[in-house]
């Protein structure tokens, strides 16, 4: 995803391409670009909690968003997490 050193154009080239990719799922590259940064900075409000080593820092953002009921104000961040979390990851190994 994203973490707290990310630049803004770095971020912003990121979530273009995203959404050039996902165009049904993302209003607008813009809107989600925004909603990024106010993340990053609610993330430096709640450091300790996104420094938790528990759990992944993608699963603690998106479990934010909904124990704080914030789905309204960042509808797209919430979708690309799910999106993210949702996922397969293949576990297995290539054999010889």
């Amino acid at each position: 995803m994203f973490n707290q050193t990310d630049s803004v154009e770095t971020i912003k080239n990121s979530f273009q391409s995203f959404t050039k990719k996902f165009p049904a799922d993302i209003q607008c590259s813009d809107v989600l670009l925004d909603e990024c940064l106010h993340f990053k900075e609610l993330m430096k409000i709640e450091k300790k909690l996104f420094t938790s080593v528990e759990n992944s820092v993608t699963f603690t953002m998106s479990s934010y968003i909904k124990s704080k009921e914030l789905d309204d104000v960042f509808p797209n961040l919430n979708t690309v997490l799910r999106m993210f979390l949702s996922t397969a990851v293949p576990n297995c190994v290539g054999e010889r």
